[in-house]
């Protein structure tokens, strides 16, 4: 059973996760600063803005309801090409357009949502993370399957647990089709330490992500390209954001969890967070460990942080033009943060746009050199002008009963 300390402690995580994905559009809200389809009467309004939506995950029943929307409404979808067009001004052809965009291509993508989008005649932009593409050399069954009797719904709607992520085989699949617009979601989706403060320790219960540990922040010792994030047992945690965010990193002590993970082995593993004041404990035994050597404040330079994001952009860039053999000029930012450091490395590397969550104003707007493009959830799809349409507080109520519910 879990602990009332754990269940706290993962509804904190859980709250930061919210905020951080969409505290933006809260404060767009307060502000007066979303996208003019909120406030818009009708489609035809929505003059010289394409909305962009944003997705991961999708379920079938729900994509499906939201594809019908767009198409009752006589939406239709843009590729990347058009959607930086058309916010450099270089075409005015915007008049009931959306972008559809997917993050982390994770695998009910290609076994949901491209069958119907293919069903729908609708097209979207994918965000593929090219060092995590598991090595796997066939594609697995989608919704098509199930429609001419080769596969069960089970086999589809399980698909996540089985295999997260998208393969080359079906990226490929899905690049050559014409309506799957590949670009770039970082090389490895790492996140990093960028402080000496333990916010957690890993447990029984720690939720490090559905695919490739990537909640976890890459340890010090770990491989660059290809991350192990391993899930040990009494790791510490230290506070974090996206390597991309622009922020230094703070270079713990090996040592010391090292140190750490071999004293809940010694105390039991799995058993030891049967006790009441696990938590205490091993906050106690960490700072037990850091007295007796010298205090690590040690940040990475400027320079060393620079070619690390470098790595991410440009080995993301080069990975995915040779697999599709096409020009990869966008980048979409992992857990919606970047910095202007990062745009100045992005387009050293030789990106055309950069992707976030939804900014404000002055955060947006096209330079010389670089588009940056707001984006908000795929909740809001129902909010575009059209029959049927939700309002915004509905979205919100929905949110929080969600949220309430887990």
């Amino acid at each position: 059973m879990m602990s009332p300390a754990i269940k706290i402690q993962q509804t904190r995580r859980k709250i930061e996760s919210i905020w951080t994905k969409n505290g933006a559009e809260f404060q767009a809200a307060i502000n007066g600063t979303l996208p003019r389809f909120f406030s818009a009467s009708t489609p035809d309004e929505v003059e010289n803005e394409i909305p962009v939506f944003c997705f991961h995950s999708v379920e079938p029943d729900l994509f499906e309801q939201q594809l019908r929307y767009l198409a009752d409404n006589g939406y239709r979808t843009v590729n990347s090409d058009t959607l930086t067009n058309a916010i450099r001004g270089k075409t005015s052809d915007t008049a009931r357009s959306v972008a559809l965009t997917f993050d982390d291509a994770t695998g009910s993508f290609w076994a949901v949502a491209f069958p119907l989008l293919k069903k729908y005649g609708f097209s979207a932009i994918l965000f593929v993370i090219p060092g995590l593409v598991p090595d796997v050399d066939h594609a697995y069954p989608t919704l098509e399957d199930v429609w001419q009797g080769r596969a069960s719904y089970e086999d589809v709607a399980n698909r996540e647990n089985i295999q997260p992520l998208c393969t080359w085989p079906e990226l490929l699949a899905m690049h050559r089709s014409g309506l799957v617009d590949m670009q770039a979601h970082s090389l490895t989706h790492a996140r990093i330490n960028i402080s000496p403060t333990v916010v957690d320790f890993i447990h029984p219960d720690f939720d490090p992500y559905f695919f490739n540990n990537i909640a976890i922040p890459v340890p010090i010792n770990d491989s660059v390209e290809q991350p192990e994030r391993a899930l040990n047992l009494g790791q510490p945690i230290y506070e974090s954001a996206s390597r991309l965010s622009g922020r230094l990193r703070f270079m713990e002590d090996a040592q010391v969890s090292a140190a750490m993970i071999d004293y809940v082995k010694k105390e039991g593993g799995a058993n030891f967070f049967s006790r009441p004041q696990w938590r205490n404990e091993l906050y106690q035994q960490y700072h037990l460990l850091s007295a007796q050597k010298t205090p690590q404040t040690e940040y990475e330079t400027t320079e060393q942080a620079q070619t690390a994001i470098g790595l991410e952009l440009a080995r993301s860039k080069e990975i995915l033009e040779q697999r599709f053999e096409k020009p990869i000029n966008d980048v979409c930012y992992p857990w919606f943060q970047g910095s202007a450091f990062t745009d100045m490395i992005a387009v050293q590397c030789g990106y055309r746009a950069v992707y976030y969550g939804l900014k404000s104003s002055e955060d947006i707007s096209a330079t010389k050199n670089l588009i940056k493009i707001p984006r908000i959830s795929e909740e809001y799809l129902f909010c575009l002008p059209g029959k049927g349409r939700s309002r915004l507080l509905k979205v919100w109520g929905k949110k929080i009963a969600s949220f309430a519910k887990s």
